[in-house]
């Protein structure tokens, strides 16, 4: 799966032949292999030497037993159906009852150094942010970050130049909405506590149990135990990662490209910057990630750009088609990815299609409803861009 030819399999000096002396199962193999190679990416392996360049960590080891309980009490809560963000809610087996309330204390530990910003909770694979949560807390959450954008960028008037100024109204207000949705999707991801942050790890369903369950395949050989990571909120990179996060792509330690990481989101003062952002993004890679990371030599890392020029590490990504390339194409673009000429790209222009749609759609209703001034407005200038409530 990997558009790069000759990447290493395995980075820890497995080998097929050597996984099977160790009595690795045939069939198993390829997936250790793939496992090995993702995680290899994992924030362990290069947080003790870029501490000062990313967010503060803390880290709790699972044992078999603690991801078993994760995998079991995640199951139960998806085959009910239910509808709860909240621990004391969910019925505990017994059987794992004692397990996740002695893994709550040890998460409540590695988080007592955040207690003033919270945390932020993922697996040191994947992060659980395909949890959408619908509790009255956590809507208000998402509504409130909706008009903070909207009140921020968005012109909201009926003096419009025009049908074409209205049509463009009308695409960046579903980006800003989408914006907005997306920042409040991230603060519902912030947790002071333990038990919040295992009822997270608990109702990713697409993410953090998948992850566990490929990897609890292989524990009993001997693999890697899976780690979550607790890294200290910072509410200006929630706020403003879809004009700050930047994906870049590095082949033998060699930085090829670079893209917006949100890729359907136009910002036309990056495109006026455009020159002053290329420059920090290739100073940092030269003269911190270069020779940091010379072991990983071919990797795709993720930063945040803020508005002050300062360059945090965010992660980093296995160089694989399975990563998102953002604006580049794994097909399109594999040559340039490969081999450069380094190359920045940003949308130039606002996105054709209304990005109102990639909401869930009860979302989009309630956001109609709850802020009905932009959407009578924006009917007026463009109603085919305006979300629009569906028959049942």
């Amino acid at each position: 799966d990997s558009p790069l030819d000759g990447v290493p399999v395995f980075l820890q000096g497995s080998t097929p032949e050597t996984l099977k002396e160790k009595g690795i199962p045939e069939h198993m193999i390829g997936i250790w292999g793939q496992q090995e190679y993702r995680l290899g990416f994992g924030i362990t392996t290069w947080y003790d030497r870029l501490q000062q360049f990313t967010f503060p960590s803390s880290f709790v080891t699972l044992t078999e037993d603690e991801v078993m309980a994760i995998i079991d009490e995640g199951n139960i809560i998806h085959d009910n159906k239910a509808d709860t963000c909240s621990y004391d809610d969910i019925m505990l087996s017994d059987a794992n009852r004692n397990v996740l309330e002695s893994l709550i204390v040890r998460f409540d530990d590695a988080m007592d150094r955040f207690k003033s910003k919270g945390c932020f909770v993922k697996l040191n694979s994947r992060s659980p942010k395909d949890v959408i949560l619908n509790d009255v807390d956590s809507r208000a959450v998402i509504i409130s970050s909706i008009k903070e954008c909207l009140s921020l960028h968005y012109c909201n008037d009926d003096d419009h130049d025009g049908d074409d100024d209205g049509h463009e109204q009308g695409r960046l207000l579903g980006q800003y909405v989408l914006d907005g949705f997306l920042t409040g999707l991230s603060r519902t991801l912030h947790v002071h506590d333990g038990r919040s942050a295992l009822m997270l790890l608990l109702l990713s369903r697409g993410r953090i149990h998948d992850d566990l369950q490929v990897v609890s395949r292989l524990l009993e050989y001997g693999f890697d135990r899976p780690v979550v990571v607790f890294r200290e909120w910072d509410d200006d990179v929630a706020s403003n990662s879809s004009a700050c996060e930047y994906r870049c792509f590095v082949v033998n330690n060699r930085l090829t490209a670079a893209s917006q990481y949100d890729y359907l989101s136009f910002h036309p003062d990056l495109i006026e910057r455009r020159k002053q952002i290329e420059e920090d993004i290739l100073h940092f890679f030269e003269s911190v990630l270069r020779n940091a990371l010379r072991s990983h030599t071919t990797y795709i890392f993720d930063l945040y750009y803020s508005p002050d020029r300062t360059i945090k590490l965010i992660e980093l990504n296995s160089f694989e088609s399975w990563t998102g390339a953002c604006l580049f194409s794994w097909n399109l673009d594999n040559h340039l990815l490969l081999h450069g000429p380094f190359e920045l790209r940003l949308r130039t222009v606002p996105a054709d299609e209304d990005l109102m749609d990639m909401i869930p759609k009860a979302w989009r209703d309630t956001i109609v409803e709850e802020l009905p001034d932009y959407f009578e407005n924006n009917s007026k200038d463009d109603p085919g861009h305006t979300p629009k409530k569906e028959e049942n």
